[in-house]
């Protein structure tokens, strides 16, 4: 059956009889006030939800007899420490989701998968041993474990989940597994993690994995065949200071996808020149970054991306080439000083109206004196026909 004694929450004490192989699902769930229970030798299966919510338990032993954990069976208990049965093969979704009081885990040589969500919001967790048997980190496995301060990865980890150590507040410290070929999105997303080598086998990274990790600041890339899905992939690491390795700019300062600038190290520039070997600036690019106060686009860039300087306060003005036929929406978006756009091309580039909101209400766009008509008339523009100015170039 199910449900047995689901949400007694004066319950405190359960004698499991000892020929029982199965622990229902929603056996114990919610039993709050629940404190003590022996699970006898001859279970081998805890169900769905199990002992879902009791917050009072503390303790409990899981005998060897135990071969499969269902989802979510532990989750928002009180346990503080717990070893998982040698024979176990793997943790289901959510195990210990919430375990708030949960700061050490021993799990066997015998675990080869962990389920999404295993230790999610487990927010005292210090530290964990993985098994060399497990090829996957799923998604949500360590998402806010915000005491987790180191981690081994074994080396047959394969793929990093979405969000699978994301809010790992602590996190200073992770050597990425050598068959490392995945690392999905926001995967290392506001973590502690100070340097970073991405090894030989990776091929995907989706975009935001590794943006604002307020403490990285050097990033080595030895893999020459990644696809960067996406935006942001290391966006808002104010301490970042170098790229090395493949993608990395002549100056070290760019990440750089067939000629795209995908993210900037800002770490102490307040003025930048773009290489002229860039040839786009892409989306999110220089997202959040206050302290630029001058950026200088050479005559090498055709487009520029949308929110590519989103919330860029330090700008006081711009120029943007006239090689620039491309300003997509949002780009210099809550720029909120900037007042002087100076935009060389005497055909106006192709922009959605929202590429300067909520900019500086005193901006004023400089443009090409035979063009100030066209500018004004042009798809886009003509929402700032106010602000446009001819100037002699």
């Amino acid at each position: 059956g199910v449900n047995i004694f689901a949400s007694c929450s004066n319950l405190r004490t359960v004698n499991i009889p000892q020929n029982i192989t199965y622990i229902p699902n929603n056996f114990l769930y919610y039993c709050s006030s629940l404190t003590d229970i022996v699970i006898p030798n001859s279970v081998t299966t805890i169900g769905v939800d199990a002992f879902y919510g009791c917050s009072g338990l503390t303790e409990i032993l899981i005998p060897n007899s135990v071969t499969s954990i269902d989802t979510g069976a532990f989750g928002f208990t009180g346990i503080n420490s717990i070893s998982l049965p040698e024979g176990l093969t793997s943790i289901g979704n959510y195990l210990f989701d919430s375990c708030q009081n949960l700061t050490n885990i021993t799990l066997p040589n015998s675990i080869t998968e962990m389920g999404i969500g295993a230790f999610g919001g487990c927010s005292k967790l210090e530290n964990i041993e993985l098994p060399d048997g497990i090829t996957a980190i799923e998604p949500y496995t360590f998402n806010k474990c915000e005491s987790l301060s180191e981690i081994n990865l074994p080396d047959n980890i394969q793929s990093i989940g979405q969000k699978a150590f994301y809010g790992c507040a602590k996190l200073e410290n992770v050597t990425l597994p050598k068959h490392l070929k995945r690392i999905e999105y926001r995967a290392f997303n506001r973590t502690a993690i100070k340097s970073l080598i991405l090894p030989e086998e990776i091929n995907y990274i989706k975009d935001a994995a590794f943006s604002h990790c307020d403490s990285l600041e050097s990033v080595k890339i030895l893999s020459n065949n990644i696809t960067f899905d996406g935006w942001s992939i290391f966006g808002s690491c104010d301490k970042l200071s170098r790229y090395e390795g493949y993608y990395a700019s002549e100056d070290n300062r760019c990440l750089v996808i067939d000629g795209v600038l995908k993210d900037i190290a800002p770490a102490g520039l307040t003025e930048y020149t773009i290489p002229d070997s860039i040839k786009e600036i892409g989306g999110y690019s220089f997202w959040d970054y206050s302290n630029f106060e001058k950026i200088i686009i050479p005559e090498s860039i055709t487009k520029i991306g949308k929110y590519a300087f989103n919330n860029c306060q330090g700008l006081t003005e711009i120029t943007i080439p006239k090689t620039v036929t491309t300003i997509e929406e949002y780009a210099f978006k809550e720029c909120l000083r900037l007042e002087k756009v100076y935009c060389k091309a005497t055909t106006p580039p192709s922009i959605i109206e929202l590429a300067f909101e909520r900019t500086n209400n005193q901006l004023k766009i400089f443009v090409p004196q035979t063009a100030v008509e066209a500018y004004k008339q042009a798809s886009g523009w003509s929402a700032y026909a106010s602000r446009i100015v001819g100037y002699e170039f």
